[in-house]
Formats: C-alpha cells, sequence, structure tokens
C-alpha cells in the first residue's frame, strides 16, 4: 500500500571538537542499543555531563559511526566511546516515533564499561514514512559538515525512511552510498537539486541523475 502522507523531519548535527583536554582521565563506554526484539537497532546515542556545554566523544570510528560533540548515531547500534572519566547521562533515541532510555552512569578511570540501553517504536505510524526534504553534505554543497556515509548513518539513526538529496545545482544520488552501506531496507533516496541562483534557491524532486545540473 502507499503511504498517504509523509512526515517532516529536522535533522541537525553539531561540529566535531578540534581537540580534548589531553591531561584528563579517560575511560571507554561499549554500547549496545537494543531494539523490541533486543537485537541492536541504528540509534542515536547522547551523552551529557554535568556543567559541560558539548562532551568530546573519542573514538577511532568507521563510515558506520557518524560522531560529534555530544552525539554519536550507529548504523549498528553498538560501538564504542573514549569519554571524561566521571560521571555521565546517556539518551538513546531514534527519531520523533521511537522511545527515549536515559541512563545514568560512571566511566571508570583507564577503565572499560559496558552498558545496554533498549528503545521501542512508540507512535503508530502504520501507512505514514518520515522523510526530509532538504539535505546538504559538505562533500557536495561545500557546507554542512556530513560526508556521504555520515549523512545516511545520521538519517536513519534518526528514523527518517525517505530522504530527497539537494545539494546546490548537483545532481546527487544517496542510493550508491545507502547500498554500500547495507542500509537499503532501512532508508531510501531520491535524487533533488537546490536550484541556487541570484534572486533566490528552488528545490526540486525528482531529478535525473544522469542529466548534467542546470548551471
Amino acid at each position: 500500500m502507499m503511504p498517504s502522507m509523509i512526515v517532516a523531519v529536522l535533522l541537525a548535527v553539531a561540529t566535531v571538537p578540534a581537540s580534548a583536554d589531553p591531561t584528563a582521565e579517560t575511560g571507554v563506554l561499549a554500547y549496545r542499543i537494543l531494539g523490541p526484539d533486543d537485537t541492536p537497532v541504528s540509534a542515536r546515542l547522547t551523552v551529557l555531563e554535568p556543567d559541560v556545554d558539548l562532551v568530546a566523544l573519542g573514538g577511532p570510528f568507521g563510515d558506520r559511526h557518524a560522531v560529534r560533540e555530544d552525539v554519536c548515531y550507529a548504523l549498528d547500534g553498538i560501538g564504542e566511546l573514549v569519554l571524561p572519566a566521571g560521571g555521565c547521562e546517556l539518551l538513546a533515541s531514534r527519531g520523533i516515533e521511537w522511545s527515549i532510555d536515559r541512563r545514568r552512569v560512571e566511566i571508570p578511570a583507564d577503565g572499560r564499561l559496558e552498558v545496554e540501553l533498549r528503545i521501542r517504536p512508540a507512535v503508530d505510524t502504520t501507512g505514514l514514512i518520515g522523510g526530509d526534504f532538504h539535505l546538504h553534505t559538505l562533500t557536495h554543497s561545500g557546507h554542512g559538515d556530513s560526508n556521504m556515509p555520515e549523512r545516511i548513518v545520521s538519517l536513519v539513526g534518526e528514523g527518517v525512511d525517505f530522504a530527497v538529496a539537494t545539494d546546490h545545482n548537483r545532481n546527487i544520488d544517496y542510493i550508491p552510498t545507502i547500498t554500500t552501506l547495507g542500509a537499503s531496507s532501512q532508508i531510501t533516496s531520491v535524487v533533488g537539486n537546490e536550484l541556487s541562483t541570484p534572486i533566490g534557491h528552488y528545490n526540486i524532486f525528482p531529478v535525473d541523475p544522469t542529466r548534467p545540473p542546470v548551471p
């Protein structure tokens, strides 16, 4: 059955910290975000600390994670973060349709903490899909701050089902990146274009990705 409505979702990601205090004690958080069947699901993990505006999250990370200050998107729902030692609050989420699991933890200095968080669908969206119709990448638009894999990982982690690529005067196709990440069962995309002119910007879709963009 064709969906009867598309729900718009706004996605924003902060910038990566330039550096963290090299003298601060740290520990490793190994996390698993589980769905209703107790298997990992694509999700977002937010880390909050008292008296700290933005928490630096340490890696390393690959293409299956999108990480900024405070926030880590995990395509597979699992990962490890290097965090400042001490108390912090974890929030696991997956966009506006899912519940949130909130947990207070203590990160051990030079140690490792394993945590499982559980989220579930909380809103009946039968016959609906969630979409974002205005998306950019730093790769193709020169602003924003995500590369192509990060854009897909963050969209899936927010529960977005349908993505319209609207880089400036470029016909960009997300499907090859979605396929490479193995995320085709979670999100689909069409090619769009933010036609950018001296008198205004106009988002259009769908666009044939094989045709040259308007000069």
